[in-house]
């Protein structure tokens, strides 16, 4: 899930603002002179993080160091180097077809409008698991939505069959309008690399004309798997009448170390879960061997179907740890009644059977809570859920370093927290490829990104936000275990010495107070320390600092400056990250979008639906 960041107390004012602070972790630094890379290539939005807490609320009908100089270029991330083929293209053509195991497969022609890695021809057939043919329906949980017309960055891998799949250790494909910057990346990793990856000119899209209608699944308005005749999810009927959904397990093979008691003892358990939530029940019906991937038993026996191993190759990739999908009928009658009923207004065709695979070779799995909380997620694609959001997002990051003789240990300097969403309780941040470590080095500590200078470095200039220069950086992505974020990158732009108070550094650079002030040492002026607020506008000094905002003008705090047209705007800083959450209650929050600005004025566009009264608050990432 997109994270909320601290704890606030919210002021109802209509078309105002209240700005909070939260504290975060220290880091430290030393002394000398640093190194910087210098790279020209696509521009590419960057941000620098901070704490604050704006809080907008307005009612829904008012839509209204010197440097020694380096061009070597980062080796490039692991999704990039495992894939045979990285293009970008246009989805022109989708047909659900049935494989030799009887299995609903999606034959997608993508129009290549640039290659990046490998060698393809102008266009070219890639296949899926999911899909509808005649009057059923298949579904793999892992899937994205993929359309026609879509333009997207695919990254592409053989599989054993010889025929080009999304990449399973990678994010296999996003919109370019939902990651812009992650073009520009790519594009940038590409240089030289053509030679590297696979030819792929075997195959060339044997399909040519562009057809909407053999679209291979609808979007839908709701949360659940659809299908491409009628645009209708499906479910499980039986709990309806009552009935328990019957289930197998095959436990052929098991994560080294765990027993089948432990292994049984987590299916229960995950089982358990959705019975709570979504008040169906289970009947274990034993343990048995499938003599196939759960994927390929296509039996219309409405069971649940849970292999606890990858024995069958179902799962490509080395780092996706579980897949869940199902089948279902579709036989809705002329006057469009469905077999599946219809509940709260939306009709459903039937489940007829569903399915589990996890990945037992990982080492991951080894651990019980982690297998038990995979598990309880592909369950979930069984019964016909989809993620929230089916293009997990990230950000490119940048950082602003202060150094010092000594730490600084504040909270909120030379760190940043690593956000995106996952749909998941607790990704975690794993990063790649460092760059120029005697300038400084990166670490990690959960979903927060620390930067130790190596040494206590003269003033620098700052690189252009959004450019693609660095005096260091390091790749990063967010993963869960089965699912992982698109990568981004993160970079230091500047080294700024901090030397007043003496021997209390406070984490606010010397040059931001002679720029503001007129003189780096806040002795020399009334409310100048870092957690005075000089201005009287609710934020300290160092707040001030890390928020962009001026600390001697009272009208510079994050304020909400405008509400009209359906849009949201507030004061902030060009290349920060902020995440607008919306209420219509003061009390449930929900995640709206996430909003990187190329400018001081953050703005979004809101669609307040129906409610007569609608809360927004945007929180700055860290």
């Amino acid at each position: 899930m997109p994270h909320k960041q601290g704890t606030e107390t919210l002021r109802v004012i209509p078309m105002a603002v209240k700005v909070f602070e939260v504290g975060r972790p220290d880091t430290r630094s030393r002394h000398g002179s640093c190194q910087e890379a210098v790279f020209n290539a696509e521009p590419d939005m960057r941000q620098l993080a901070i704490t604050c807490l704006v809080s907008l609320v307005f009612a829904a009908g008012n839509s209204s160091a010197k440097a020694v100089s380096t061009n070597a270029r980062p080796l490039p991330p692991l999704e990039f180097e495992t894939s045979d083929a990285v293009l970008h293209g246009v989805v022109t053509y989708a047909q659900s077809l049935k494989n030799d195991h009887g299995r609903i497969e999606t034959l997608y022609t993508i129009q290549v409008r640039e290659c990046f890695r490998g060698k393809t021809p102008m266009s070219l057939s890639i296949v899926q698991p999911g899909g509808t043919v005649g009057d059923e329906s298949f579904c793999q949980g892992c899937q994205p939505d993929v359309q026609i017309g879509d333009e997207r960055l695919f990254f592409l891998k053989r599989g054993r069959d010889g025929r080009l799949r999304l990449n399973p250790d990678s994010s296999g494909t996003v919109l370019t309008r939902q990651a812009p910057t992650l073009l520009g990346e790519v594009r940038r990793l590409a240089v030289g690399s053509l030679s590297f990856g696979d030819d792929v000119t075997d195959q060339a899209a044997w399909v040519t004309d562009v057809s909407p209608t053999a679209q291979a699944s609808s979007t839908g308005t709701t949360n659940l798997y659809t299908d491409g005749t009628y645009g209708l999810p499906w479910r499980f009927i039986g709990p309806d009448r009552g009935d328990p959904i019957p289930y197998l397990v095959d436990a052929d093979a098991l994560p080294s170390g765990m027993s089948l008691t432990t292994a049984l003892a987590a299916v229960s358990n995950a089982l358990a879960a959705w019975k709570q939530v979504a008040s169906v029940d289970f009947d274990f019906e034993g343990v048995t061997s499938f003599g196939m991937s759960a994927a390929d038993v296509n039996l219309s026996d409405r069971r649940l179907r849970i292999q606890l191993h990858n024995s069958y190759g179902e799962i490509a990739g080395t780092t996706t740890l579980g897949i869940g999908g199902n089948r279902a009928g579709l036989a809705a009658l002329a006057n469009g009644w469905t077999t599946g009923g219809r509940v709260f207004l939306n009709d459903f065709h039937h489940t007829t059977s569903g399915y589990v695979v996890l990945n037992h070779a990982n080492a991951t799995m080894q651990n019980a809570i982690t297998f038990e909380e995979v598990l309880c997620h592909e369950v979930g694609h069984a019964l016909s859920m989809k993620h929230s959001s089916e293009n997990p997002y990230s950000f490119n990051r940048m950082m602003d370093i202060t150094t010092a003789d000594t730490g600084p240990t504040v909270p909120g300097i030379n760190e940043i927290l690593l956000a995106g969403d996952l749909q998941s309780t607790a990704p975690t941040a794993e990063l790649y490829s460092p760059t120029l470590p005697g300038n400084g080095t990166f670490s990690v500590t959960g979903n927060t990104l620390h930067y130790l200078p190596a040494d206590y470095w003269s003033q620098t200039s700052r690189y252009d936000p959004a450019g693609n220069s660095s005096r260091g950086s390091v790749y990063y992505r967010l993963d869960d275990g089965t699912h992982a974020s698109p990568w981004a990158r993160v970079r230091v732009l500047s080294f700024n010495p901090d030397t007043k108070p003496s021997g209390a550094i406070d984490g606010i650079p010397d040059n931001w107070m002679v720029a503001q002030f007129g003189n780096p040492d806040p002795a020399t002026g009334a409310d100048r320390n870092a957690y005075d607020d000089h201005d009287r506008d609710g934020l300290t000094n160092v707040e001030e600092y890390r928020s962009g905002m001026n600390p001697v003008q009272a009208g510079s705090a994050q304020r909400l400056t405008a509400t009209h047209d359906g849009t949201v705007a507030w004061q902030g800083k060009a290349y920060e990250l902020y995440e607008l959450w919306g209420t219509t209650n003061l009390a449930d929050w929900f995640f709206v979008r996430a909003v990187l600005p190329t400018n001081d004025l953050p703005s979004a566009k809101i669609t307040p639906g129906h409610s007569s009264f609608i809360a927004f608050r945007a929180i700055k990432v860290p």
